[in-house]
């Protein structure tokens, strides 16, 4: 069962895209809930890149809580701010990397499901 919790309590853990980029997972699959496969905050150092990448069956809403970041979906660059929210559905190439000389902070949820007809949603 989850209980509250304060974020400082949970310890900061590698990606598995770049160990060197780190997060705070607050839900895993493991557990339980729904379809949600995990609900983090991820901070990316200035220079630091979340390469190229797809997720078969997996939908990634990043929302920026600090920071810039620049997300490349299908090959266009989308610069976001504070507050900036994009939905990359499963089966879309997408990279992540802070945009500046301050570090950017992200909540990233990841949910199970298959992918749509369309492209990202949001932003």
């Amino acid at each position: 069962m989850i209980r509250p919790r304060a974020l400082a309590d949970i310890s900061l853990t590698p990606t598995s895209h770049d160990p060197s980029i780190l997060k705070r997972v607050l839900v895993s699959a493991s557990d339980s809930v729904g379809s949600l496969m995990q609900l983090a905050i991820s901070t990316l150092e200035p220079g630091q890149v979340v390469e190229p990448h797809v997720h078969r069956d997996l939908w990634e809403i990043f929302m920026v809580r600090s920071g810039r970041v620049l997300i490349k979906i299908d090959r266009t660059d989308h610069l976001m701010a504070t507050d900036d929210w994009v939905v990359v559905p499963p089966g879309v190439q997408h990279a992540v990397a802070a945009h500046g000389e301050v570090a950017a902070q992200m909540l990233v949820v990841g949910v199970a499901g298959d992918p749509p007809d369309t492209g990202a949603i949001g932003a």
